[in-house]
């Protein structure tokens, strides 16, 4: 017998006094009533019937509904021997599943006729279906709308997958912790969660209990775009227009700076968390620059100069050198004095100071 085929025996019989023949063919006679289907009714209306099969579809791919014997029959008639499910050689009548079973030819072919029960040549529907008018022309075709079991379980595992598996779980919590990964993930907004069958998931389908008759979808609404408010400065771009944006990233340096190792890891870092500040800053500036355009410039004028030069395309032509070396100064001197600000236990002093300026500098060009 095969292995698959032996484990989900014993699995099913356990601690009962019955034979593998006496097992099937007490669970093919009673997968008679159970309906193989690519789209089950069910998740319309718990009373629909309808047996639709997209052709399209491979077998491993389709649903049981019908009765309480649906995920037993499921699992053994998807079982995969030679690459074909077990459903596959009854309906071929292979040699192949005539050996594992072993019957004598009377009992295989009541339990192979049976099973085969289970799909219909004759396409029915059901009054219980929701049904809409289609137009076609001058005329219009009636449609029933039915749920397709695989389409709707494969998008639940995959959203799963994204959201809960353990490497998003284990990069969520570095996240959390304000630990540098170089690792990414990625994730889904306002999922909606819809649930089929109550408290007896079973009923629907099987597909439909082994995801615990719940699944997730999907947003589908046309995107929606909000206008961010760009804070714009009076006196100081750094203090007035980074400090909130710039919050999380600070406190992650501050952290690293309280951290009694001084490895290469730690290192590394210090310059990742120093990159995604020059990052940050340089699209503060290009969203300052746009945004200024729009509005009145008495609204800053009493801007540093330097300042002004840096968010107002006006003053372009005065981005040079010796003026990028000021604007990294009263960058890096900014980071200070927020550090000193802080907690910490490690102060940033005048060697710090160099090698941040120097670490900025090196990227400077692009806020010509």
């Amino acid at each position: 017998m095969n292995t698959k085929i032996k484990e989900f025996f014993e699995e099913k019989t356990k601690n009962k006094d019955i034979n593998f023949e006496d097992f099937l063919l007490k669970l093919s006679t009673s997968s008679i009533s159970l309906t193989l289907t690519s789209h089950v009714p069910k998740f319309t209306h718990p009373d629909a019937k309808s047996n639709f099969i997209n052709n399209n579809i491979n077998y491993n791919k389709l649903d049981i509904y019908g009765n309480n014997y649906a995920n037993t029959a499921y699992k053994f008639l998807f079982i995969k021997i030679d690459d074909k499910t077990i459903y596959e050689h009854l309906k071929l009548n292979t040699d192949t599943i005539k050996n594992e079973l072993g019957f004598d030819e009377k009992s295989y072919n009541i339990i192979r006729n049976n099973f085969l029960k289970i799909e219909s040549n004759e396409i029915y529907t059901d009054s219980k279906v929701k049904q809409i008018y289609f137009p076609t022309n001058n005329s219009y075709n009636l449609l029933s709308v039915i749920t397709p079991s695989y389409n709707i379980d494969y998008l639940n595992n995959k959203i799963k997958d994204i959201k809960f598996s353990e490497k998003t779980k284990e990069i969520k919590k570095l996240k959390n912790d304000n630990i540098e990964s170089k690792e990414s993930f990625d994730d889904l907004y306002n999922l909606t969660l819809i649930g089929y069958g109550g408290s007896k998931p079973q009923n629907i389908s099987y597909k439909n209990n082994a995801n615990g008759g719940k699944f997730y979808l999907l947003e589908s609404l046309p995107p929606s775009f909000k206008n961010k408010y760009v804070k714009m400065p009076n006196r100081d771009f750094f203090s007035e227009s980074l400090n909130y944006d710039f919050r999380y990233i600070l406190n992650s340096f501050n952290t690293l700076l309280n951290n009694d190792k001084n490895n290469y890891n730690i290192k590394q870092h210090r310059d990742n968390i120093l990159n995604k500040m020059f990052d940050k800053f340089v699209f503060e500036v290009y969203k300052t620059r746009e945004e200024i355009k729009k509005i009145n410039k008495d609204r800053y004028k009493k801007l540093k100069l330097n300042h002004k030069i840096l968010i107002d395309d006006k003053y372009s032509d005065k981005r040079d050198s010796e003026w990028l070396q000021e604007i990294i100064k009263d960058f890096t001197r900014w980071i200070i004095i927020h550090n000193k600000k802080q907690k910490n236990d490690f102060i940033l002093g005048d060697t710090e100071f160099n090698y941040i300026e120097k670490h900025f500098i090196k990227n400077g060009d692009i806020l010509y």
